[in-house]
């Protein structure tokens, strides 16, 4: 599934699979979401079993560039929400990947689908690999 799931989509799935009207559906929703806020606000971390762990990050306050102006500016600090899935919901969801290997790619590693920018270092780069000509690669896309 490429599409995010909503509060209405998960609420018109919860009616649909457990034979509950929708309003009934959405009240159960709200409510345990409210539970969740609730008890990370007292406790900072909140672990339901088969599902995961709901934690409170603190974000300190950093600089930032807006790359439109290159003008600096203060992002605030804040609060943010961490969810790590429990094992076997992991598990579950990268069951299908399970027989992948890992695989460490070197810095200068270049993939077929992988756009490639050509910045000034890259090309001084490729001059120097070449002694001195200046023979830059091209990569067509599939």
């Amino acid at each position: 599934m490429n599409e995010r799931l909503t509060i209405q989509d998960l609420t018109d799935l919860l009616a649909a699979k457990h034979s509950m009207t929708k309003k009934d559906a959405e009240a159960f929703v709200k409510e345990f979401f409210l539970l969740i806020e609730q008890a990370l606000e007292n406790e900072k971390t909140v672990k339901i079993k088969g599902l995961g762990t709901f934690k409170l990050i603190d974000v300190d306050s950093r600089e930032s560039v807006n790359v439109n102006t290159g003008e600096r500016f203060q992002i605030k600090g804040h609060t943010k929400v961490s969810f790590s899935p429990d094992t076997n919901l992991r598990d579950t969801i990268n069951k299908p990947f399970a027989h992948f290997e890992t695989v460490v790619l070197n810095e200068n590693t270049i993939l077929e689908d992988t756009p490639i920018e050509e910045t000034e270092e890259a090309v001084e780069t490729v001059i120097e690999a070449t002694n001195g000509t200046d023979e830059r690669l091209i990569y067509e896309g599939a």
